[in-house]
């Protein structure tokens, strides 16, 4: 079986954090507009927000590109902006915390001598004591913010692949989505596991349309090489047939 030819593993940010409230990415950008005058197109921070998620969401599924948050904080100068992201940054590292299932996981994942990555979609900068947290269980973290593009574009499992210094196909990659995990990763050679946890999020509607318009698949139609309902299950998938 292929999972006893794995080398590395890759997860989304879904995948191994959870939010402490609804919307983290909304509430910290909201935040700093609200402590930065000037900064945003309209002055009012619920409609330049609005209007940055909606041209973000477009770039995913056009060119599978981030959105900086540049486009957002308009107005203001160089120095401003840098504090603006890092701020935003902040308050995002202090709004997530390890999926229950996540620590255990990667910890018999190191163990076995697999090499993990994760993969964080997020168009600010994690504060460097946030990833100095995460580093003994990732061998390298992939942000979209860094690279420019968003999954499921395969920049970004390949930008991946190349820092964990394994072949594609001996990667699995886990995650929630349907179209930015499962076809993004098989789209860049890797394996897929789809996480369908109990209280999952709905697929979002974007990701199902781009299937449709770039493959012609429904969501029914779109094979993950491995279903888990929590990261447990992986570390067990592993242990039987690795």
């Amino acid at each position: 079986m292929w999972v006893s030819q794995l080398s590395a593993v890759t997860f989304s940010g879904d995948a191994v954090l959870r939010p402490t409230g609804p919307d983290p990415l909304r509430r910290a950008v909201l935040s700093v507009l609200r402590e930065a005058p000037g900064a945003g197109a309209s002055g009012d921070p619920e409609r330049a927000w609005s209007g940055y998620a909606a041209s973000r969401a477009g770039a995913r599924w056009g060119e599978q590109r981030e959105v900086l948050l540049g486009d957002l904080f308009r107005g203001l100068p160089a120095e401003a902006l840098r504090g603006a992201e890092a701020a935003v940054g902040d308050r995002l590292g202090a709004a997530l915390e390890w999926q229950p299932d996540a620590l255990p996981a990667l910890d018999y994942l190191r163990e076995s001598g697999l090499s993990t990555a994760l993969i964080l979609d997020l168009p600010a900068p994690l504060p460097p004591a946030w990833l100095e947290r995460a580093r003994p269980w990732f061998d390298t973290v992939v942000s979209s913010r860094d690279l420019g593009f968003r999954t499921p574009a395969a920049t970004v499992f390949a930008d991946a692949v190349v820092h964990m210094h394994v072949p594609a196909a001996r990667v699995l990659h886990v995650g929630e989505g349907l179209a930015e995990d499962v076809r993004g990763a098989q789209r860049a050679g890797l394996r897929a596991a789809l996480l369908e946890r109990p209280m999952r999020h709905p697929q979002d509607p974007q990701a199902l349309d781009w299937l449709l318009r770039t493959e012609g698949r429904a969501a029914a139609e779109v094979k993950p090489d491995l279903k888990i309902r929590t990261l447990e299950e992986l570390a067990a998938a592993i242990d039987a047939f690795g």
